[in-house]
């Protein structure tokens, strides 16, 4: 035990002795040296930026994104009338499902009710109306299921119109009334021409009574011939005054025939128009009922594009009701191509407008393809529904890489990305972890 202790002082005594012998100016060396490296690393992690890559994960789309296409009702397919993959027109028809109408018959009616027009100026008994009882025969042969009542309410509106043309009462009144105008208006001129005659009798009349009654004067003349001549006289007075009061009493019953006669002729118009309303309104409502029988048993594209087939799809398949079918791509040569890139909140208040945003597609290796280079143009404000931030990119060089290979696109495609913000140095990086 003793011999041990003796050893360890040996060892102390040793080990001062090698400390004492190092020379203080080597040790002062060695601070300095210290002090020049960390001075040297912050100088350096001022000096130095790079950026702060924000990453996350794209989906490649189009600005104009694919629409979706959704059976308003379900049931059996009975026609299935394009193919998966085949490019299709605005508004045309994909599919149609089994119901107990025709659907050529329905569009066939639809064809002739829209060729319908009504000229207010001519008579429908005359049938200037573009819809005859050919048009007719057409639409009673056709398979029309649940509209046929349509049809029956068309039929009878047309029918109680061109019926009631014939026999209508106040179109009656109002040609007897028109008649009665133009007896009238002729008894009038009569009457006027007549008055004429009678002025220029009673003128005669006059001019007679004066020269009677100066030949009376002068004796020539009895008394008896100057009193006829007076009579003569007053008679052709009476008689105008006759003349004027039966002129006036006809220009008082034709006032009196153009007052009914306006009264009517509006009675007529308003019911013409009711009738022809009440016509009108049936083209509409069946009109408007087939368009109802299309959206639940029509599934048609809203736009051009692609179709493609969600689920496999044939005559007699079975679709459910409010369920998306059909995808229609665009393929408008001019479209343009974004990312929708999901980032977490971490570092997403360092991403701005305008900032570098590189995109490593899935299944295309970069070293053969590169990567897709773009920039940042629109942020979300709110989290979506997986408590991430949507951003959206668009690219500088459509979707050609950075090697220049061309992406074809397909619906679907996704890929890694980076956005590149602001460049940081590496000491407010630093405090900022901190």
């Amino acid at each position: 035990m003793g011999g041990q202790t003796t050893f360890i002082e040996e060892s102390d005594i040793e080990s001062k002795e090698f400390i004492e012998s190092i020379p203080i100016t080597f040790v002062g060396r060695s601070y300095i040296f210290i002090v020049f490296i960390l001075v040297g690393l912050l100088f350096f992690s001022l000096l130095v930026k790079y950026p702060v890559i924000v990453q996350g994960k794209a989906k490649i789309t189009t600005l104009v994104p694919p629409e979706s296409i959704v059976s308003r009702m379900g049931g059996t397919i009975e026609r299935l009338l394009v193919n998966n993959g085949e490019v299709v027109l605005a508004n045309q028809t994909l599919l149609v499902l089994r119901s107990n109408a025709s659907f050529e018959d329905v569009g066939l009616a639809k064809q002739i009710l829209n060729s319908l027009s009504f000229r207010e100026s001519e008579q429908l008994v005359g049938l200037h109306l573009n819809l005859n009882q050919e048009s007719f025969r057409t639409l009673n042969t056709l398979r029309l299921g649940s509209l046929r009542k349509q049809l029956d309410i068309l039929q009878n509106n047309y029918f109680l119109y061109i019926n009631s043309q014939k026999i209508d009462i106040h179109k009656a009144k109002l040609n007897k009334l028109n008649n009665r105008h133009k007896e009238r208006s002729i008894n009038v001129d009569v009457l006027e021409n007549t008055k004429n005659q009678v002025l220029l009798e009673l003128s005669l009349a006059e001019q007679n009574e004066q020269r009677y009654a100066q030949l009376f004067n002068k004796g020539i003349v009895s008394a008896i011939d100057y009193e006829r001549t007076k009579k003569e006289t007053l008679l052709a007075r009476q008689k105008l005054n006759d003349n004027i009061v039966a002129i006036s009493n006809s220009q008082l019953q034709s006032s009196v025939l153009l007052s009914d006669r306006a009264i009517a002729g509006l009675n007529y118009h308003l019911v013409d128009k009711s009738r022809q309303s009440a016509f009108n309104h049936s083209i509409e409502n069946f009109i408007a009922a087939i368009e109802v029988w299309e959206d639940n048993h029509l599934v048609k594209a809203k736009s051009e594009g692609r179709v493609h087939f969600l689920d496999r799809l044939s005559d007699h398949s079975i679709i459910l009701a409010n369920k998306e079918i059909f995808i229609i791509e665009n393929i408008n040569e001019n479209r343009q191509f974004i990312a929708e890139i999901e980032i977490p909140p971490t570092n997403y208040g360092s991403i701005s407008l305008g900032q570098v945003v590189e995109i490593d597609l899935d299944n295309y290796e970069q070293r053969q393809f590169g990567f897709l280079k773009g920039k940042v143009i629109e942020m979300s404000s709110v989290l979506n529904e997986d408590s991430n931030y949507v951003v959206l990119a668009s690219f500088d060089n459509a979707l050609n890489t950075t090697t220049n290979k061309k992406i074809t696109y397909r619906e679907g495609m996704t890929g890694s990305c980076r956005i590149l913000t602001k460049n940081t140095n590496l000491m407010n990086r630093l405090i900022q972890r901190l």
